[in-house]
């Protein structure tokens, strides 16, 4: 009877063990990876140069189309309503020629309160990584100073963050 009962200890031991190792190799959930929440959503700017350089362009996903302001050595700025509030991961900027040599990007929730999250005023490069670590619905980039007096051009304004919505 002793030994009946040590052998069935030993072997609840061992099933304890052996779902404590299987319990250990399962990986844990991964956050979830940062998305392009940007892509076609509603953009407007200050000004546009013409109707083939419309806000609309600059986060359509493609390089070879851009917002350009109209030509002024002031301040300028365009904005991306992502529909709704998100937690923002990153901005990302890509100027085309016409790019800004000051700049900020601003976050809102509601379009009227406005935050800064980053400023640069002496730009010196036209593809820029921008960390947000904030939630937003909004988010503007505001040219301060143009390098040239041709105003402002952006080929892509990208807004990337967790799109927490369920899958459909």
């Amino acid at each position: 009877m002793l030994n009946r009962h040590r052998t069935a200890l030993a072997t609840a031991a061992l099933a304890g063990l052996a779902l404590a190792t299987i319990g250990a190799a399962l990986p844990a959930t991964a956050a979830p990876a940062p998305v392009r929440l940007s892509l076609n959503k509603t953009a407007t700017a200050s000004s546009e140069l013409n109707a083939t350089m419309a806000a609309h362009f600059v986060d359509d996903g493609k390089l070879g189309t851009r917002w350009s302001s109209q030509p002024a050595p002031t301040k300028q700025w365009i904005k991306i309503d992502l529909g709704k509030k998100y937690s923002l991961d990153r901005v990302e900027l890509r100027w085309a020629y016409d790019y800004a040599k000051s700049e900020r990007v601003q976050i809102s929730t509601n379009n009227a309160t406005w935050t800064e999250i980053y400023q640069n005023t002496d730009v010196t490069k036209r593809n820029q990584s921008i960390p947000v670590g904030a939630t937003a619905r909004y988010v503007r980039v505001v040219g301060d100073k143009a390098a040239y007096n041709n105003g402002y051009a952006i080929n892509e304004f990208a807004v990337y963050g967790i799109d927490t919505a369920p899958a459909k």
